[in-house]
């Protein structure tokens, strides 16, 4: 007997999901500033999309718009008014700051500048329309774990 695969073949076994406050204003700062590429999109009521997929270097993201598509209660951090998302997501680029300069020509939202990190990183942040954190991030030095807790004990004083 074949067994099925309980998941897609090309899906992670974790996926993010989100809530959007807009779905075009969303999808063009996705595509544009983070340089997402989109994927399956379903339309509900109104060719209103109720599931989107973006994929970003074979990782899969799920989106949903408009809130309470569906019934659902969840809202996005914009919506909820509050002042920082509840999450926040690590995307490794290949350097960070060309990335940068992408997203800023594009038009995104940086709220903190690129920096170099303890842990051997270099990062810079974005928000997105929604009101999520994004880190996008790229390995600047090779460390052992045994260096970074050295390094993250320095820093503690």
């Amino acid at each position: 007997m074949t067994r099925f695969n309980p998941k897609p073949q090309d899906a992670p076994w974790l996926t993010p999901y989100l809530v959007l406050t807009d779905w075009a204003d969303n999808r063009r700062y996705y595509e544009k500033v983070f340089g997402f590429e989109l994927g399956l999109v379903i339309d509900g009521p109104g060719h209103m999309p109720i599931h989107a997929e973006f994929r970003y270097k074979e990782q899969l993201l799920f989106m949903c718009a408009p809130e309470g598509t569906g019934g659902s209660p969840i809202r996005s951090p914009r919506s909820e008014a509050l002042d920082h998302s509840p999450v926040s997501f690590c995307v490794y680029v290949d350097d960070v700051d060309a990335f940068t300069n992408h997203a800023l020509e594009a038009g995104g939202i940086m709220t903190e500048e690129p920096a170099d990190q303890f842990y051997g990183e270099r990062r810079v942040t974005f928000i997105d329309p929604s009101g999520y954190t994004w880190m996008f991030m790229s390995n600047i030095t090779a460390m052992s774990d045994d260096e970074i807790r050295a390094a993250a004990s320095t820093m503690a004083g």
